[in-house]
């Protein structure tokens, strides 16, 4: 399903239960209690999104954007956790291979942000509160773009990324 205009919804669970299930924001969302992501399930959240009390995913869901549009900006009233297996995924979803303003195409170069990449091309962005895309490399997209803002506990059991392809150096996070 996707939601295609601002919305107010009292609670929210997105579970596959084992079967994949996706939910796109494609506007701000409000959830007045509490909201739950679950085995199997992907919110890709291109607009801001608030919770007014507490806010969990479980193991096997996931929260990401789309690549090169929108960005992760979730505010949560409550507390927030990440189960072992959770995820805040924004790897390989900010600017496409080679581009963005550290963006670098050349043979097994990486491009910056808030470091020099091998390319050379310069510095950008802010390192202690990052909120644009990573450049890409020579073939990888750069990390995407996430701001969470949690009132009460965040516990994160599982992960946080925003990184070019983990598996290969020719991109940035």
């Amino acid at each position: 399903p996707v939601l295609g205009k601002a919305t107010g919804i009292r609670s929210l669970t997105v579970n596959g239960d084992g079967a994949s299930v996706q939910l796109k924001l494609n506007a701000e969302l409000s959830v007045s209690e509490f909201a739950y992501v679950g085995q199997g399930a992907t919110v890709v959240a291109d607009h801001p999104m608030s919770v007014t009390n507490d806010f969990l995913i479980a193991a096997g869901g996931k929260i990401t954007h789309t690549q090169g549009s929108g960005k992760v900006d979730l505010f949560v009233g409550g507390g927030m956790t990440i189960d072992v297996g959770g995820s805040v995924d924004v790897d390989m979803r900010g600017y496409a291979a080679g581009k963005g303003p550290g963006g670098n195409g050349a043979y097994l170069c990486t491009g910056s942000y808030g470091g020099r990449g091998t390319g050379g091309k310069p510095c950008y962005g802010s390192i202690r509160r990052p909120v644009d895309y990573g450049s890409g490399g020579q073939s990888n997209g750069g990390g995407g773009a996430v701001r969470l803002t949690v009132e009460n506990d965040l516990v994160v059991n599982g992960s946080v990324t925003a990184r070019s392809n983990p598996n290969t150096g020719n991109g940035t996070g």
